[in-house]
């Protein structure tokens, strides 16, 4: 996945798919989430980037307690607010 997007890079993030975000670290909302999940590397600046990023060693262990993590926050969230 090639994505400038907020919701690209959590879509791939989420289902664990090998992605780039373009511009990625300039964008307050992808740089938080790239950050969050370790994943900072994914982010590029240029189509000449991918060339230096290898996709057969993405881990998305810590992308994915993240995830868990954020879930368990909103359900905690929606039950107190739904009383």
């Amino acid at each position: 996945v090639l994505t400038s997007s907020f919701h690209g890079t959590v879509f791939s993030l989420v289902f664990n798919k090998k992605f780039y975000a373009f511009n990625g670290m300039q964008d307050k909302r992808i740089s938080n989430v790239l950050t969050k999940s370790e994943m900072q590397s994914r982010s590029i600046n240029s189509i000449e980037d991918i060339k230096s990023v290898d996709l057969n060693e993405l881990d998305f262990s810590k992308a994915n307690e993240f995830i868990l993590e954020e879930k368990q926050r909103s359900i905690e969230y929606l039950k107190e607010a739904i009383g």
